[in-house]
């Protein structure tokens, strides 16, 4: 499994997928992270980009992304 340094307080558990198990992180949690250090637009081209958009093989992590309860569209 692949780990991305300094995001540790956003994961939340590992998946299994047929025979491929990768680390879960939180969408919100890296979101909350990456805007530590940037603007939350250049946190969410960050992540588009160099997270969820870097895929490094087997083991590469996932992203859980949850709707807001009162949310009825597709949008996260």
């Amino acid at each position: 499994m692949l780990k991305m340094d300094g995001y540790d307080e956003a994961i939340i558990g590992e998946v299994q997928r047929f025979t491929d198990t990768f680390i879960l992180y939180d969408f919100n949690k890296v979101m909350e992270i990456l805007q530590r250090e940037m603007s939350e637009q250049d946190a969410i081209d960050y992540w588009s980009f160099n997270q969820v958009g870097a895929w490094c093989g087997e083991g590469t992590p996932g992203f859980l992304m949850t709707r807001k309860e009162t949310d009825d569209t597709n949008n996260i």
